[in-house]
């Protein structure tokens, strides 16, 4: 209920200001106004730019039946956020972890049990990665995960990863 009454006042504040007669008039236009947003930037992800985003809001006002004033004020909110929101939309989709950075070093080993393991090189690598953050407004935490591979191992590894690049390179046309 104090919900609904704190809508109400705030409709009858809009309404005051932009010059409606009523409040169901500061009603539509605030669902004018919703659904305007959510077209824009449904329509703005396959634009390139801000500005074509704006433009784009500039040119299908008058569907929505909203004032020139406030879609030029929309189109500007929109315009100068829309790269902030995407970046802000992207780390809040549900995702595998992203990848973040790769050290490596390769180690000899001087001493083991077996004579045949001595002297027998080894990749030391260390992959960092970012998780997903489990809470709003929370930062995701960069982890990291060591691992020894052998020579045949990464031999394999590589011979993967290449197939994954080809495959890439066959998708875009590159």
């Amino acid at each position: 209920m104090r919900r609904e009454n704190a809508l109400s006042v705030w409709l009858g504040k809009v309404a005051n200001e932009w010059g409606f007669e009523t409040v169901d008039e500061a009603s539509l236009m605030r669902s004018s106004t919703t659904l305007l947003i959510r077209d824009a930037l449904y329509v703005c992800a396959d634009l390139k730019s801000a500005d074509s985003c704006a433009a784009y809001v500039a040119e299908t006002h008058q569907k929505f039946g909203l004032k020139p004033a406030l879609v030029k004020l929309i189109a500007k909110i929109l315009a100068q956020r829309l790269p902030v929101w995407r970046v802000a939309s992207m780390k809040q989709c549900v995702s595998l972890p992203k990848f973040v950075d790769a050290e490596w070093r390769v180690d000899v080993k001087s001493a083991s049990e077996e004579v045949a393991r001595m002297y027998v090189p080894t990749v030391l690598i260390k992959l960092k990665y970012e998780e997903q953050a489990t809470r709003v407004g929370e930062m995701a935490g960069v982890k990291s995960v060591d691992f020894e591979m052998s020579r045949e191992s990464l031999h394999s590894l590589l011979q993967g990863l290449g197939r994954i690049k080809e495959q890439l390179d066959s998708v875009s046309g590159a």
